[in-house]
């Protein structure tokens, strides 16, 4: 599986941010999961500021790189869902970057009901050869994830290593999704395990709420 992530942010605020936002959780997911190959979408926002410069974050799970062509053509197409969404985006957005991940196991969309995100990062000590993304096979990736959700606070927990992340080198992350702001308790001991397990360093690079539309209201996880 791979995900395509892009961290963007918007030179609206307040209310008309809201505004946009709600329509593109309302959009976003709807399209892109009409195109083939697409797993499921997770739409997120910073979270307490603990995610960096960027305020919004798009994940697409993706069978193969195929549908990124998939994506490209929707873009061009005549279709006029997209070409509406495609305007808009080009409009509203500002700073945008994103990075392409290559994950083992189920899509975040399929495990839990929290609604906040920790991301886990690291770089590879050395030269990061191949040798080092072939142990995070599906074997490694079933362990990593049943010991980290025997955490009571991990509900879903994914390991990725990185296709292309501009500017970083290579790398992985690590994704959790948690049951709720308290379970930033337990975030140290999760991390410690998750080390163990990975053989590198990680640190905690991202706190994320995930964004859904609940009776046409936007809901957000924090």
């Amino acid at each position: 599986m791979l995900s395509y992530i892009f961290d963007f942010n918007l030179n609206v605020v307040g209310h008309a941010a809201e505004r946009y936002v709600t329509k593109a959780v309302q959009q976003w997911p709807a399209l892109f999961e009409e195109l083939p190959g697409v797993q499921g979408c997770l739409f997120l926002t910073n979270a307490f500021t603990l995610a960096g410069k960027y305020t919004y974050s798009f994940r697409v799970d993706l069978d193969s790189v195929s549908t990124l062509t998939a994506y490209d053509e929707a873009l061009k197409s005549d279709d006029p869902r997209w070409r509406e969404v495609s305007s808009e985006w080009y409009e509203r957005r500002t700073e945008v970057q994103g990075r392409l991940l290559r994950g083992t196991g189920r899509s975040a969309q399929q495990d839990g009901n929290g609604l906040l995100h920790v991301v886990l990062g690291y770089q590879y000590r050395g030269n990061g050869s191949s040798a080092q993304h072939q142990r995070y096979d599906e074997e490694f990736a079933g362990r990593l994830s049943q010991e980290l959700q025997a955490f009571d606070s991990v509900e879903h927990a994914q390991h990725f290593t990185t296709v292309f992340q501009p500017g970083l080198g290579s790398g992985g992350e690590v994704w959790l999704r948690i049951t709720d702001i308290n379970a930033l308790n337990d975030i140290d001991a999760v991390t410690v395990r998750a080390n163990e397990l990975v053989g590198e360093p990680l640190v905690a690079s991202g706190l994320y709420g995930q964004l859904r539309l609940v009776d046409g209201a936007l809901l957000s996880g924090a």
